[in-house]
């Protein structure tokens, strides 16, 4: 922009850089030598002077010397390529989700009311999950196929299988089943649907009024067994001789429904009327064929403070009376016994009650049955009452010539024992006998001593 003193203007020079490289001189004025850098060289000035001197013929020339300077500017380029190495670490995070699903164990029994099972009851179970969407069942469903057990479909939106004589046990995962009977044995009526819910892998509910509710035991659908009857005819003809000849048609068989059942209270009550807790109470049956009726546990409703006894299906049944009622549910026709195993304190165990279910209807002494309850009654415990009286005699000596009393006492204990039945009440007897205590003893002292006073004094009257 600016040339030294005695310099001209140099022209500007164009260069190019590419790749951290010098790779071009354009300007003329470049020497071109691309690996020495950019030289930018300047013209010196050149100054001319010229003196015309005139005088006459003399001439004067004078010589001017011009010198050229030659000032080189080397700019010099320096590239530095600096690389930088950008280290990337990436790390990937792995999550793994384990899901854990507990699968609840449930036993599936076909029972008949009378607690026998039931082989031959073609049976399916199926099911929706949480969000209402089929269970679908695998290999895996089936833990324990009962004994005799047919397996028709173990897999899919439904299990099928027919009964066998032993329970089928599933491994379930949580939703809500319905187990359906679809064909039921030769002899017996279809059964209700039984519906029942999962929940965190455990058994939690069953709705269905055929299952028996016991739940730690799983599920029991119940068939009611049909009754075959046949109906005789019997017809006396007379033939032209006279003679008369029978003749007995049969005719059926014809089915009827046998499935009445009565729910039977049982209260337990003192003389007084009141409902008394802490008995302990049995019940056992046949039926009308005499075959042992056996009990399951979930038929007892029990009353408020009562408690269960029996836990396991059987032919007696087993509990302990509360401050109210206990009801027995679904008793079948036949001949049962209420037996008083335990008496609660202060009470008597009572005799047994047998009554009857007939055509559904509760039969028995009107004594203890009305209606669809039958009361037992305790009589109150005898309480033994022990009385003890003990009497006491004092004889006092007055010996009169020396002035001594002797006083001596001699007791006798009369013990009475008597029995009630609630209270005891004691009587002490009353006497008429003159005190025997200090004031009566003391007068009777004091009179002695006056007498033999008496006596004395006569005496030395006399001597």
């Amino acid at each position: 922009t600016t040339p030294p003193e005695g310099y001209e203007i140099a022209t500007e020079i164009k260069f190019t850089v590419e790749d951290g490289k010098l790779v071009s001189i354009d300007s003329v004025t470049s020497d071109g030598d691309i690996s020495d850098g950019i030289v930018m060289r300047d013209e010196s000035k050149t100054t001319t002077s010229t003196t015309t001197t005139t005088t006459t013929t003399t001439t004067t020339t004078t010589t001017t010397t011009t010198t050229t300077t030659t000032t080189t500017t080397t700019t010099t380029t320096t590239t530095t390529t600096t690389t930088t190495t950008t280290t990337t670490s990436t790390t990937e995070e792995t999550t793994t989700t384990t899901t854990t699903t507990t699968l609840a164990k449930v036993k599936i029994d076909k029972r008949d009311f009378d607690g026998n099972e039931v082989p031959g009851a073609t049976l399916e179970l199926s099911g929706i999950d949480k969000d209402g969407n089929p269970i679908i069942f695998d290999e895996d469903t089936l833990i324990d196929k009962g004994t005799g057990v047919d397996v028709q479909n173990g897999s899919g939106n439904k299990v099928v299988w027919i009964s066998g004589t032993s329970a089928t046990t599933f491994g379930l995962k949580d939703g809500k089943y319905t187990l359906v009977e679809t064909t039921p044995p030769e002899g017996y009526e279809v059964a209700t649907e039984i519906n029942f819910t999962v929940e965190n892998g455990k058994l939690v509910s069953i709705d269905s009024v055929t299952s028996d509710g016991d739940i730690s035991d799983g599920i029991v659908m119940r068939d009611e067994s049909k009754t075959t009857t046949t109906e005789e005819t019997t017809t006396t003809t007379q033939d032209v001789s006279g003679d008369y000849e029978t003749f007995t048609t049969t005719t059926g068989p014809m089915d009827y429904d046998e499935g009445k059942f009565v729910n039977v209270e049982i209260c337990k009550k003192n003389l007084d009327g009141e409902e008394i807790k802490g008995a302990q109470l049995s019940l056992t049956g046949v039926d009308k064929n005499g075959k042992d009726i056996v009990f399951s546990p979930s038929r007892l409703a029990l009353g408020e403070n009562a408690e269960l006894i029996t836990t396991e299906s059987g032919t007696e049944l087993i509990w302990i009376s509360g401050d109210t009622p206990t009801t027995v549910k679904n008793l079948r026709d036949g001949q049962y016994t209420l037996h008083e195993v335990a008496a609660p304190n202060g009470y008597e165990v009572t005799t047994d009650i047998i009554f009857t279910i007939e055509d559904g209807k509760l039969v028995g002494d009107a004594e203890y049955v009305t209606d669809n309850s039958i009361t037992m009654i305790d009589d109150y415990a005898e309480v033994t009452t022990t009385t003890t009286e003990t009497e006491t005699t004092t004889t006092t000596t007055v010996d009169i010539d020396t002035a001594t009393e002797t006083t001596t006492e001699s007791s006798e204990t009369t013990t009475t024992t008597s029995e009630t039945t609630v209270t005891s009440t004691t009587t002490a007897p009353s006497t008429d006998a003159p005190p025997t205590g200090v004031e009566g003893v003391s007068a009777a002292l004091a009179m002695m001593i006056l007498a033999a006073g008496t006596a004395f004094a006569v005496r030395r009257k006399k001597d």
